[in-house]
């Protein structure tokens, strides 16, 4: 399982957006590099082997004080999208929302998919802070 993760770490790290691998229990196993430097940047700790909270997430790096923060609705549907992929309800989530920032222009795009390679069984969660006219539809 180890080397797995490894590998899996190597192929994470080079992604620009912040992605972590979450088990069927809901802790974190996996964060790629953009998540630990978002994380180290914003002088928080990495939330890494801990149950994930998407809420707790949210308000600590994206909650209303910080420079751009959603709203509590879309933290909870996020955690309803992971719940629903966790229990193979739906093989994959997608959404936008919208941040309120100072400038207004950015969105957020998360997908979370299913991951089940090698005897490992959970999620990948894709968090993306984009321009706003850089978005495209989700499909």
């Amino acid at each position: 399982m180890r080397e797995f993760l490894k590998i899996l770490k190597g192929n994470l790290d080079v992604q620009r957006a912040l992605i972590a691998v979450v088990s069927l229990a809901g802790e974190i196993v996996l964060v790629n590099k953009a998540w630990s430097e978002f994380w180290k940047e914003n002088g928080w700790e990495t939330p890494f082997g801990e149950t994930l909270n998407v809420s707790h997430l949210f308000k600590t790096a994206l909650g209303e004080g910080s420079p751009n923060y959603i709203e509590a609705h879309a933290a909870s549907d996020i955690l309803n999208g992971l719940s629903d992929v966790l229990n193979e309800n739906e093989p994959r989530y997608t959404r936008e929302f919208e941040l309120n920032s100072v400038t207004g222009l950015h969105m957020m795009r998360v997908g979370i998919r299913a991951v089940d390679l090698s005897g490992f069984r959970g999620a990948q969660l894709r968090f993306e802070i984009l321009p706003r006219f850089f978005v495209q539809p989700a499909a």
